[in-house]
């Protein structure tokens, strides 16, 4: 054990005191991306991709709030399965996402 310990110290120490595990970063020149690099439908792609799953994280909650909001007030039965009430909750989060990523992509295209 205090082998170990001094073999991972070593390492540490030798990685601090020289550059061996790391490049220099002055060799590589930044290079911006041009304006046409990229197709508008990857474009559009990856917008439609980020507000998915930025969307996601808010839609998910508030369907797990109103799924259980419903079950308690007696709106509607609730799941016996803790996964199948996952999956649903997690399937109407989804779904909300998802036509929150087409009415942007709509929307863009209306313009």
């Amino acid at each position: 054990m205090k082998k170990k310990a001094i073999l991972l110290l070593l390492v540490m120490s030798l990685s601090i005191l020289t550059p061996v595990f790391s490049s220099d970063l002055n060799l590589v020149d930044y290079e911006p991306y041009s304006v046409n690099e990229f197709p508008d439908w990857s474009v559009k792609l990856r917008r439609g991709e980020s507000l998915f799953f930025g969307s996601l994280a808010v839609t998910m909650p508030l369907t797990m709030l109103s799924y259980s909001v419903a079950t308690n007030v007696g709106v509607m039965d609730s799941i016996s399965d803790d996964t199948t009430e996952v999956l649903c909750e997690l399937s109407v989060a989804a779904g909300l996402s998802l036509c929150i990523a087409i009415a942007d992509y709509v929307i863009g295209e209306m313009e």
